[in-house]
């Protein structure tokens, strides 16, 4: 994902980002090789592992990891 000074947005209204939060890299990437065993045990676990990594692209250490979980299951719900 090319994301060079590209900008960490959020879209959701009642959640306000702490800083301006820029990347300083060319190229965004995440590898992980995942069972399918594991996969389906600890799906919520890795996607956090991956929005972790992400942010970390966007100089953001946070938010903190029960927000991260409580995003997840939202969004597993369909409802984020």
């Amino acid at each position: 994902m090319a994301q060079k000074d590209g900008n960490l947005v959020n879209f959701e209204a009642n959640r306000w980002l702490p800083d301006h939060f820029v990347c300083d890299i060319g190229m965004i990437s995440y590898d992980l090789t995942v069972s399918e065993t594991n996969l389906f045990r600890s799906s919520v676990s890795l996607a956090i592992g991956a929005m972790a990594h992400i942010y970390g692209r966007f100089n953001w250490d946070g938010p903190e990891r029960p927000i991260l979980i409580q995003d997840q299951k939202r969004f597993m719900d369909r409802r984020l």
